[in-house]
């Protein structure tokens, strides 16, 4: 078996020259009809599709009003969008210690660093690892701050 070769469907090929054709590349029938029918799978309203990781992180930031002189902590170890997606907004990334086992945010050192400055917790599901998010959220309601998850 060859895991570098990946099978694309030909109903995949269709669509990919639908969408070429119609040149609404980042817009369009099918994104419309993949929004409507994961809303009604996940009983979502208003469901947006993103183009990236880094977009959904970056609105998510925007919707919680983080902003320039806004800091917002992230575990150390993360993928750079994290990071870049609060510079995108003018925050400041403070970055938390993890835990040995999981490679996840340690809540225990997310406190040490909330200040009046802290708008937000960003946490990063690392490896398939879920954090550990009863203890994070009790923090983040604690200082009535919002929770954003990058399970990417």
């Amino acid at each position: 078996m060859n895991f570098f070769h990946t099978y694309i469907s030909p109903e995949a090929h269709i669509d990919v020259n639908d969408v070429l054709h119609s040149t609404m590349l980042s817009e369009g029938r099918l994104v419309a009809k993949f929004e409507t029918e994961l809303e009604a799978s996940l009983g979502i309203n208003k469901l947006v599709a993103l183009n990236s990781g880094t977009s959904a992180l970056h609105l998510a930031l925007v919707l919680a009003g983080i902003s320039v002189g806004d800091e917002v902590i992230l575990p150390a170890q993360t993928f750079i969008a994290s990071g870049v997606a609060i510079k995108y907004v003018g925050a400041t990334p403070v970055f938390v210690d993890i835990q040995y086992k999981t490679g996840n945010i340690d809540p225990n050192f997310i406190r040490e660093k909330i200040n009046e400055k802290t708008k937000a917790i960003m946490v990063v599901h690392w490896a398939g690892y879920p954090c550990d998010m009863t203890e994070i959220g009790a923090i983040a309601a604690e200082y009535g701050i919002p929770v954003i998850e990058d399970a990417a």
